[in-house]
Order: C-alpha cells, then structure tokens, then sequence
C-alpha cells in the first residue's frame, strides 16, 4: 500500500511539473520572438519613421472598426486574417503595396497576419525575422511560420471560445484554408468567408495594377502553338476521364495559351483564370488590356464577342468566372482542380468551394510537367538567353574592378543599379527575373538582404561581395549567383568558396540513371561542406522558366522532401549551394542546368547553362581533384570560346579582356609537396564520398 501511495504521489508531482513546463514554454513562444528594435528606444528612432508608424497604426484601427461593422452569417468578425497571396497565390516580389505590406509594412515575400481588437501577429520563415523586426510596429507579435504556436493556437489564446475569423477565400490556397479551419476548430473558433477588408478599407491603394497589354509568345520562341499544348492536355483529361480542369497559376495560363503580360514587374504574367473543357478554351482577364495580336492569335473577336474561327479560346471578364463555375458544373461530372506543388499552390478556397465537391479530383496540374521539360527551341532559347546574360554581367563585374581600381567607391545599392543596366542592353532582353541581390561582409552572411538606407554597406577590398541576379528575355529566363573579393581573400575565405565551388563541379559531372529524383543529387551538392561540418538553411535549387518564372515547379531540391518524379531530359534548373558564417562573410554559387540524354541508354547527364568565371582568386586549388581541374579549365575553355566570342561581336573589348585573365588555365597536378599537404584531405573526401553514394542507395530503396 505504501508503495503504491509513493507511486502515486510521484506520478502526480512529475505530471505537474510537465504542466508547469509545457504552460512556461508555450507562454513565452506565444509572445513570439525578441524583437530588438522594439527593446531599445535607439533602435526605434533609428529604424522607424514616426509618420509611416502613425499611418500603419491608422490603418489597423480604421480595419478594426471595419471588423466590427461587418458581419459574416450575422456573426461579428472578431479576427481577420491577411496574407501576402493575391488570389492566385503569387508572392512575387514587386514594388506594388501588397495587402500584407499595405496594412503590415513588411515587404518580405511569404508571410500571414492575424490581427484582433487588442493585437496583431504575423507569421513568416525565420530567415525574414530582421526584416519583418525592422518593418513592424511594436505592437506586432513575429512568429516562425513552421512552428508553435500557430494561427489557430495563437488566435486560441486571444480570443474567447464560439468567435469567429474571418478571410477572404479568394486569396487563401484550399489545402491551407483546410489546415486552418481545422486548427481553429480545435481552438473552438470557426473560420468565416468574408469580403477583403484590406481592400474596402484601401481602395485603389492596395493593389497598383501595371499598365501592360497582354501580348503574344511568338511561337519562334515558344516551339509550339497554343493549339498543340491545348490538345496535348486535353489527351491528359480524356486519358483521366476528366470533364473540364480549372487552371489558375498564371505561369501556366502563360505557358499555355503563348501569352505573355505585364501585371508584376518580375515575372511576365497577367491575372486570368482559365477553364479548359473537350470543346471550349475560355480565358477570364481584363480584356482590356488583351492585344489586337493576342486577338487574332486565339482567334476571338473582342467587340464582337465571337470566335471566327471553330478553334479559339474565348476570352471573358476576370470575375465572370464565379458565374460561369456554377453554370458549368451542373453538366460536369469529374473536374480536374490542381492541388499544392512546391511553388504552384494550387486553387483557391473560393475556387474550391464554388463546386460540388462530389466532382472534384485534386491532382498536380499537367501543366507543370508540360511546362518543365522544355522543347528543342525552348532549350537553345535557354543556352542563348544564358550567353548574352553572362556578357552584361562579365561587363558588370569588368567595369567595377576597374573603377575600384580609379579609386570609384560603390554602395551595394549602386551596384545593384549597374548591374542592371548592362542587361537591358543586351538583344530581347525584358527586364530582371527577380530584384537583384548585391550584399557585401556580414549582409551577405544573411539567408535574406537587400540594400536599405540603414544597412547599405560600402564595397571594400576588406571582405566578400555576393552577387544574385538574373534576366528575363524572350528566348530564356537566367539566374546567376558570384562571390568576389577587390581584395586578398583569407585563408578561411578560399577554404569555404571551394567547398561549395567542389559541391557545383561534382553536380556539373554527374551521369545518372533516369530514375533518380531531384532531391537524391542534394547530398552530391552538400558534400563538401558536410566534410567540413558545415551546411546552407535554404533549398539547394529549383526549376526555371522559359521567359516565365525563375522559380517554377515541379523541381525542388532538398534532401528533406520526397519527390515523386524523376528528373527528364529538358529540364531545367538552378542550384544555388552557399556558405554564411553570421556576422563575417557569406557566399553563394549559382548555376542553370540542363538535363540532357546521355550517350548511353537508360542514363541522363547534366549540363552547365550559365557561362560566368568562378573567383579564381578564391579558389583553393590544393583541395580540388584531377577530374575537379580538368572540368574546371573545361569550363573556362568553353567560356572563352562561347562568351568570349560574343564579347568581341558587340565590341566590349574590356570585358572581353577581364574574361580572358579571369579564365586562364590552372596547373592540374601537385608538386609533391602540395600532394601531402592535401592527401589527408583527399582520404577524408574518399570516405565521405563513398558514405553520400551508400546514403543515396539507401534513400531510394526507402522510397521505393
């Protein structure tokens, strides 16, 4: 009896304290992160402006009085949720005052917010808490958006039980508006469809639609007409079964009809949706600013309202779709909905719910897969795009070595503007493919930087300079990433450059069976910097566009997911490995790719797009391999010959020159004492090459 008593007694006095512990650490996750600004009165009058913290703190109010007024199922809404999602879910960044950053002020690109009578919380990935602590209000609570506590738990401590949350569910992916009716659930709140609020209450303010007219994607850069990629997925929906599909990614409506517009500064899309049935094509937009030629290309009248011929897509105005969907569907029997894949997010709640769920069959769109394994004008479009790229940014890189060397002194924002204009130079050259990355020291030791008033850091001879940029043209999206240094790098400089220069060569040289997935070749990339105990927070690449995206579906490569495909010949992708040591220096590598058809059956290579000099300088030549060498002057063989060549047809004699020292052929073999000083080394890169092959191995028949 005693013994049980003591038993007892422990079992209660341990169950307690795991309370007191659970409640403690909760209790300080739901106040979110430190938020240093918000701890130092210096920080607050060196971060914000007074006027621009009184017109958000304006906003929130006049939102909250907004709450109060309106009413869902007669229900007073006593929390709104607000994300960084338009209502096909892009998070492009852009200049345009999104409805995150209109009520928010953070301008980070992947974010949520949920803001009630009394607080506000915004929810985004860690490697924007600087950012997002730097742009908010003190009144803001930050949290990491894949962990606790999340909306529903934070919402649960907020507000009392039976209250409601209100959305707008054209802006909220279904898979996610699924995930947060459940959470609140447990909270005992409910989730509520409701207008935008940002936008009643911002009017025009919210969102700055751009003024461009939706124009064609000649097919001397596209490879096929619209006809035949409509057919080819109209093949896929009959194959399946299904009556119609609903598309609502914008790259893959551009991708699809051929079409191409201005609605975000980075990416060459326009809002539409579209629905793709046996019979009829039917494009939702502003047909206002549709062309004359995008007209006759689809074969629709716009003033008539009537296709002159039986081919066409039939072109209507953005919202009809909410009128036609319920039309249609009464005649449907199965629909095709595209669910969540990586970057494409797949439809709306309001899409969703607009159809009886009984025929709704949610897979990944057909698109994408069409959309990633590019035809052979796409592909020597993507080669060509990737050459004349690489001369505006060898002519970047020339002129400011040489003007640093006049003693001209650069910021990281001016540079970023130099760097842009050598590509508008170039022949169909579109603008940029993203905003442009210039970080320099310890800035570039930040997953995410861009040059503000506060951090824009003098470039010096002291330290690294990172450079991530790229360019869209009609033939070819690129993307590029190089670290430099002015100066004389250190010896831990040219250390952690190598590694993740060797993690890019052993992917460049890689042969491999048809089956392989993208996330299996993420420990081939890794491996160096594993050797050397070290790792990069961020993916290790992803797909890219032709003139669309630079970053597309379905390629995703980390080690951490599981894909169910497999890499094809015409794919394209970036990898983007990186070293960042917090507060020094940071370092980025980034190449296009290509997968090509190997010479032997049943096995597929990869091969280098982008053709830019590596940092010679940085280079530590005693820690790379024979084979290492040898594709490296390979490399800088076919620069000289490919980029060097069009550098003397477009006269850029200086840049041309700055190539031919920046490419010089490296001795391939060690004198003998080099060859000591790195054979331990090169024991220790056998053994942990053999292990990543065996863990490789492993990790297939895992999944299979």
């Amino acid at each position: 009896m005693m013994n049980f008593q003591s038993f007892l007694h422990s079992f209660l006095v341990t169950a307690c304290l795991c309370l007191v512990i659970v409640n403690v650490t909760f209790a300080g996750s739901i106040h979110g992160i430190n938020r240093f600004k918000c701890e130092n009165r210096n920080a607050i009058q060196k971060f914000q402006n007074e006027k621009e913290v009184a017109e958000r703190r304006n906003r929130i109010e006049v939102l909250r009085n907004e709450m109060r007024v309106r009413s869902s199922q007669s229900h007073e809404i006593d929390a709104y949720i607000v994300t960084t999602y338009d209502e096909h879910h892009n998070h492009l960044d852009d200049d345009a005052e999104g409805r995150l950053k209109y009520i928010s002020g953070f301008t980070g690109p992947i974010a949520y917010a949920a803001i009630t009578s009394k607080s506000a919380g915004l929810w985004t990935e860690s490697k924007y808490f600087e950012l997002a602590d730097r742009e908010l209000d003190c009144e803001w609570k930050i949290f990491d958006i894949s962990d606790d506590p999340t909306i529903g738990m934070w919402l649960g401590k907020q507000l009392p039980e039976n209250s409601f949350v209100g959305a707008d569910p054209k802006t909220i992916p279904h898979q996610l508006w699924f995930e947060w009716e459940r959470d609140l659930n447990r909270e005992f709140l409910s989730l509520s469809k409701v207008k935008n609020l940002i936008d009643i209450i911002g009017e025009s303010s919210v969102t700055s639609p751009r003024d461009y007219k939706i124009r064609t994607q000649n097919s001397t850069f596209s490879g096929l007409s619209w006809h035949n990629k409509t057919e080819a997925l109209r093949d896929i929906l009959r194959a399946h079964r299904f009556d119609a599909m609903i598309v609502t990614s914008l790259t893959e409506i551009a991708y699809l009809l051929n079409l191409r517009g201005g609605d975000f500064r980075y990416v060459p899309v326009f809002k539409a949706y579209l629905i793709v049935t046996h019979r009829e094509i039917v494009l939702y937009t502003n047909r206002t600013k549709v062309s004359i030629e995008a007209e006759l290309m689809m074969n629709f009248d716009n003033k008539t309202n009537s296709c002159f011929k039986q081919k066409c897509v039939i072109i209507k105005h953005y919202n009809d779709i909410w009128k036609d969907l319920r039309t249609f569907s009464t005649s449907w029997k199965r629909i095709l909905m595209p669910s969540m894949n990586n970057f494409d997010l797949g439809v709306s709640e309001a899409i969703y719910s607009s159809v009886n769920r009984e025929i709704i069959h949610e897979r990944t769109s057909p698109i994408v897969y069409m959309r990633a394994q590019k035809n052979n004008v796409e592909r020597e479009g993507m080669r060509h795009a990737n050459i004349r790229d690489a001369v505006a940014l060898c002519d970047t890189l020339s002129y400011l070595e040489e003007r640093y060397m006049h003693g001209d002194q650069w910021t990281e924002s001016l540079l970023a503007q130099q760097i842009d204009r050598p590509r508008h130079e170039q022949n169909l050259n579109r603008g940029l493919s993203f905003k442009t990355i210039i970080a320099f020291g310890k800035n570039a030791a930040k997953e995410y930087y861009y040059p503000t008033n506060y951090s824009d850091a003098e470039i010096t001879n002291t330290n690294l300079l990172l450079i991530d940029s790229g360019g869209q043209y009609l033939d070819g999206t690129t993307s590029i990433a190089r670290t430099i240094h002015l100066g004389v790098p250190t010896a831990e400089h040219k250390r952690a450059y190598t590694n993740v220069l060797m993690g890019m060569i052993r992917l460049s040289m890689l042969a491999f069976p048809e089956d392989l997935k993208p996330s299996e070749i993420d420990a081939l990339i890794r491996e160096p910097l594993w050797t050397a105990k070290q790792d990069y927070p961020h993916l290790s690449g992803y797909g890219i566009g032709s003139y669309l995206s630079a970053e597309e579906s379905p390629i995703y490569i980390s080690y951490t997911t599981k894909n169910k495909y497999s890499l094809k010949d015409g794919y394209f992708f970036t990898v983007a490995p990186g070293y960042y040591k917090p507060n020094e220096f940071g370092i980025r590598l980034k190449n296009v790719f290509e997968v090509v058809n190997s010479d032997r059956k049943g096995f597929l290579e990869i091969r280098v797009v982008s053709l830019v000099p590596f940092e010679t300088k940085l280079i530590d030549k005693t820690i790379l391999s024979l084979n290492e060498k040898k594709w490296l002057n390979q490399y800088n063989a076919r620069i000289r010959e490919v980029v060097g060549d069009e550098l003397k047809r477009q006269f850029k004699m200086p840049a041309f020159y700055w190539l031919m020292n920046h490419t010089e052929h490296i001795r391939e073999y060690l004198t003998e004492d080099e060859y000591r000083k790195s054979s331990s080394h090169r024991l220790q890169f056998n053994l942990n090459y053999l292990i990543i092959l065996t863990l490789i191995l492993r990790l297939k028949s895992y999944i299979y």
